[in-house]
């Protein structure tokens, strides 16, 4: 393989493992804010409480290897949206 092509091969490698860390961070600020919001989520406003199940979701399958297909919320005050269209 010449040279080139493994410059092409490295430079996606490190694309990926960039992605894979920012969804890793990713992945503790959600499960941040749900430790943060557990005890009382019931009280929340509905954007809250929307926000939280989503982080929950999100969390549950990451921890079961599941790579996400969306944008992922990090902040309980995120502005909803469409959901499936």
């Amino acid at each position: 393989m010449a040279a080139a092509n493994w410059r092409n091969v490295i430079a996606k490698f490190k694309v990926v493992r960039g992605a894979g860390k920012y969804l890793y961070n990713i992945y503790y600020v959600q499960k941040n804010i749900i430790d943060q919001w557990i005890n009382n989520i019931s009280t929340a406003s509905n954007i809250r409480k929307d926000n939280f199940g989503e982080m929950g979701s999100d969390i549950f399958l990451t921890e079961k290897n599941y790579k996400p297909l969306h944008t992922r919320i990090q902040n309980i005050d995120a502005p909803t949206h469409q959901g499936i269209a």
